[in-house]
């Protein structure tokens, strides 16, 4: 493990540790045996040492690798160039590639015609430990997915068709997890543009951060690359989306097209800033909901007389107050058997304008349900939230 940023001020190792073990990941020196190096990635502090560190468990692993055999790994990162096309750094883990090569990194396939190594120049062959660089895939890799080498471009292909077929099987066994949505919840459609593959599952991580109510984040599209005149149609298909761009341009066609249609581009280069006005656009779209809040309640201890839909009764405040004007839900063991409106009220005699808590009080309420004895009203009021 590299424990990284030990250059900025306030940096805790022995918390970072703590932490580490708190998660189960049992460090050399506390009580486990994973090897951890100190390192500034900035300043390059510690990165020989991390070096050594890997060599010296591939060792003790006795990892090894075959140059016999067709090259697999994992992919990195992906990217979308309008130029030179889509192209993904690859960590080749086991075997050998060369060009005239196929790989297949999920459902992609690319040729090996354009392979460069960590440093960016262009290589004929790579072996296992090595990372490369390759430009060409028909559909961007996701990153985390593992890559195969194959002879011929078939053999590619039918390898990511069976794929294909394996993703769409384990969607459909999926769906009965599906999450049931909130009844009444608005869903605010986004489109999300970035720069890298990485970009995005970032910023996917920081809108699943976000505490929702009442609102339902729908991606109804996240790919790498510029803001297209497509961007732009998709979201005036789609009631209210938003069109989010991390670290991309726009096209000249898509800006003309978004102001002729009023569209705003939201456009970030900072993740955490691009979460903030998420979180405070989700706040300004959030619908009000209509809440009854108690402001008081009282024990009717007589009814005194009733006139078609006006009562007058007499009772005691146990919490709160009771005011003139008040709406109150009449409660009749435990249960809410209707509604009334305060019309007056009376103490000692005299008006008055509310019955405090602890204090007797007549009134006159105005309800289509007979009040009885030993009923329950509590006054409340309608508030949005």
């Amino acid at each position: 493990i590299a424990i990284n940023k030990i250059d900025k001020p306030g940096a805790n190792v022995d918390r970072t540790k703590t932490n580490l073990l708190e998660n189960e990941i049992y460090l050399e020196g506390m009580g486990g045996s994973v090897p951890w190096v100190p390192i500034s990635a900035k300043k390059g502090d510690g990165v020989e040492e991390l070096l050594d560190m890997m060599l010296l468990v591939a060792d003790m692993e006795e990892l090894t690798g075959s140059l016999d055999k067709p090259a697999s790994g994992v992919v990195i990162e992906s990217h979308c160039d309008t130029k030179k096309g889509i192209s993904a750094t690859l960590l080749i883990k086991d075997g050998s590639i060369k060009s005239g090569d196929f790989v297949r990194a999920g459902e992609s396939v690319s040729p090996v015609r354009i392979m460069e190594d960590f440093a960016g120049k262009k290589i004929d062959k790579a072996q296992f430990s090595s990372p490369i660089h390759i430009i060409g895939f028909d559909k961007i890799p996701q990153s985390g997915e593992t890559f195969e080498t194959f002879k011929t471009k078939k053999e590619a292909e039918q390898s990511a068709l069976k794929q294909k077929l394996n993703a769409e099987n384990s969607l459909d066994n999926s769906v009965k997890n599906t999450a049931v949505h909130e009844e009444g919840a608005v869903s605010i459609p986004i489109i999300l543009k970035a720069d890298v593959l990485g970009s995005l599952e970032a910023i996917e991580h920081e809108i699943n951060k976000l505490i929702l109510n009442h609102v339902e984040i729908k991606t109804i599209q996240k790919t790498v690359g510029d803001i297209s005149e497509g961007d732009i149609k998709l979201a005036l298909s789609s009631q209210n989306a938003l069109i989010i761009a991390f670290n991309v341009n726009i096209d000249n066609a898509a800006k003309d097209l978004a102001t002729r249609n009023n569209i705003e581009i939201h456009s970030f280069d900072i993740i955490y800033k691009l979460a903030e006005w998420l979180e405070k656009e989700i706040k300004n779209q959030t619908p009000k909901i209509e809440v009854e809040e108690t402001v008081g309640s009282a024990t009717i201890l007589k009814v005194f007389s009733k006139n078609k839909d006006k009562q007058v009764v007499g009772g005691k405040v146990t919490s709160g107050s009771i005011k003139i004007g008040n709406i109150v839900s009449i409660i009749r063991r435990d249960n809410k058997v209707g509604t009334g409106t305060i019309t007056n009220i009376q103490q000692q005699k005299t008006d008055a304008k509310e019955a405090t808590e602890g204090n007797e009080f007549g009134a006159q309420i105005n309800s289509t349900v007979e009040i009885a004895q030993r009923d329950e009203i509590k006054s409340f009021v309608i508030v949005k939230k």
